[in-house]
């Protein structure tokens, strides 16, 4: 138990480092503006046009999330049928990771994996409502997993080394969680995100960093199936 919940815990940061990493980040205000329909982001918002944007961005992060939640649901089916071969699931998967945190941090050049954009284009004659939203979150989870790259690749492959569903779940769960409150944040407090947008590009760097170190940790933890003796100290 006290494995899945650093895993989780791990999963959850990932999320938060996604939403800061230079291929989502300076997206933002585009999504927003689509989100909030006619207003954009150069206008104010109040009243029902304020809540309407919040709704908007609930159901946009519902939508990619219902994305992630079936990635995790499908390698946490793939991990029970590979249940047999998984102590060298295990460690390739701990390479994996650590591979992927290498990625991340900027050690271990994977241009394929770290150099691609997630593109939006927006049509300021666009109106969002919650189908539309939730719809265009599924599209963004699909169309930015590219963008994604090590991090969603390094809790996928440790959903698959849990070998069962409803631990995928709850991985690829957290990890939208993650990436998905920020969103929320945003619509929320539209006007103090839009002045604080460039301060948190300028971190971009060092959070990618400390997400790297945190993916390299996990991937060992993995590599040496330290999760189960975590869980039996604390059992």
């Amino acid at each position: 138990m006290a494995g899945t919940i650093v895993a989780v815990g791990v999963a959850f940061i990932a999320g938060l480092a996604s939403f800061a990493s230079p291929c989502v980040l300076p997206l933002i205000p585009a999504y927003i503006a689509f989100l909030a329909g006619d207003t954009g982001v150069s206008g104010e918002l109040a009243g029902r046009s304020r809540l309407r944007l919040v709704v908007n961005a609930l159901s946009f992060v519902l939508g990619f999330s219902s994305m992630f939640i079936l990635m995790g649901m499908a390698v946490g089916a793939a991990g029970s049928v590979l249940s047999g071969y998984m102590p060298l699931v295990r460690r390739l998967g701990g390479v994996f990771v650590v591979a992927m945190g290498l990625a991340t941090a900027g050690w271990l050049p994977l241009s394929f994996l770290t150099g691609r954009e997630a593109r939006f284009q927006y049509d300021p004659g666009d109106r969002a409502n919650v189908l539309v939203s939730f719809m265009f979150g599924i599209v963004f989870g699909v169309a930015w997993t590219p963008c994604a790259g090590p991090a969603l690749a390094s809790i996928l492959v440790l959903a698959q080394s849990f070998a069962t569903a409803a631990k995928a779940v709850a991985l690829l769960g957290a990890y939208s969680l993650g990436l998905g409150v920020p969103f929320v944040l945003a619509a929320v407090f539209l006007t103090a995100f839009r002045r604080r947008v460039m301060t948190l590009a300028r971190y971009a760097d060092r959070l990618r960093v400390i997400t790297g170190l945190l993916l390299i940790a996990l991937g060992l933890l993995v590599y040496f199936n330290l999760f189960s003796r975590i869980t039996t100290l604390f059992s």
